[in-house]
Order: C-alpha cells, then structure tokens, then sequence
C-alpha cells in the first residue's frame, strides 16, 4: 500500500500522510505513536537515505533506559551505528513537531553523550 492517500472532498483535493502499521507498534503509555511527524520533520532525511530517523532513535532509548530489557545495551550499540544517532545535527526540529511530546531529540543527544 502507498504512504499517501489522497482524499477528495468537493472539488478540493488534498494529500495526507497515512501511516499503515501493526497495532503492535502502538507504544501504549510511551507516548510515541509513530505519527512520523519527527521523521518528516528532520532535514537528515532529506541527505540521508539510510538514517535510521529520530523516532526510531527515542525508541532504542527508552529500550537501553528500560530496566526490565535483558539486553538493553543491544539498544544503544544499534542506535550508534553510523546510520544512527551520529548522523543528527541536533536540530530539534523532532522536539518541535512531536504532538506527544516525546522529545526523540533529548534521546539523541543522550544516545550521543553515552
């Protein structure tokens, strides 16, 4: 299925962004909901093909954070690959954009710093 969905209302066409995805991915009380609003927000994206995306990164972070994870440091060593949280410039386009306020940018820098 196409990420884009076009939707006609009267004469007016208009394209949204529509997300197809397993419920499995809800985070239920995380906040995140891979609404993509940080992905498409990040001009990463735009040089960057392979990079893994901010929330992608949020969520290898609250997995390492996560004490009952047996094996969180796998989290953390898959974010620092060179696709990942090296390739972020620290914009915080993310942060702005996030409607949960889930702050992948605050992980990133974190993921960074460790």
């Amino acid at each position: 299925m196409s990420w884009h969905h076009r939707d006609i209302q009267g004469k007016s066409e208009r394209l949204r962004l529509k997300i197809l995805r397993p419920p499995a991915w809800d985070t239920g009380g995380s906040g995140d909901r891979f609404c993509a609003l940080c992905f498409g927000s990040c001009p990463i994206n735009a040089r960057e093909d392979e990079y893994l995306g901010p929330a992608a990164l949020a969520k290898a972070w609250r997995f390492h954070e996560d004490t009952r994870e047996q094996e969180s440091t796998e989290y953390l060593i898959a974010a620092k690959t060179p696709k990942g949280a090296p390739l972020c410039d620290l914009i915080y386009n993310c942060v702005r954009v996030c409607p949960k306020g889930v702050a992948p940018g605050g992980a990133i820098r974190k993921i960074k710093e460790s």
